[in-house]
């Protein structure tokens, strides 16, 4: 496989963290090679990457944890309907023999549904795993009411 094109995704379109770090700065370095990058992602602001040959599709939405309209936002963090949508849009542009899809983060705007559209269509798939969010519903094995750690 000859690998032209890497989709690079990740809930927030700046650096907000470690993941926010990993995902942009690699989105960055690779945009720099003889590669096409896109980054997929929900959450932006004014401090938005900014790259030469790096594209940056966005949903425009909020983090689950800050959308005013709470009820919406629980369905929106179990299948965020509209990000998946958007994925699928901009899969449409791409080739299952060239592409690879990059997973950094989901698990604050975008959901687990952009995933599931990529696997669904046959991409090859790499999750870079920066937490466990996985495995854990808070994603730190962590118990914080009770400040111990958890036996999952």
């Amino acid at each position: 496989m000859t690998v032209r094109n890497i989709i690079i995704i990740n809930d927030f379109a700046y650096i907000n963290g470690g993941a926010g770090y990993v995902a942009i700065e690699s989105a960055r370095a690779l945009s720099r090679q003889d590669k096409k990058v896109i980054l997929f992602t929900a959450v932006s602001s004014a401090a938005d990457v900014c790259e030469n040959n790096l594209e940056i599709v966005k949903t425009n939405q909020l983090e689950f944890i800050n959308d005013p309209h709470r009820l919406k936002a629980v369905f929106r963090g179990i299948w965020n309907t509209h990000a998946r949508k958007s994925f699928a849009e901009l899969l449409n542009r791409f080739d299952t023999s060239d592409t690879i899809v990059h997973i950094h983060s989901w698990s604050k705007a975008l959901s687990a549904s952009v995933l599931r559209e990529a696997i669904k269509r046959g991409y090859n798939c790499v999750i870079t795993l920066h937490d466990y969010f996985t495995l854990c519903p808070n994603g730190g094995f962590y118990l914080y009411q009770d400040n111990t750690k958890c036996h999952l």
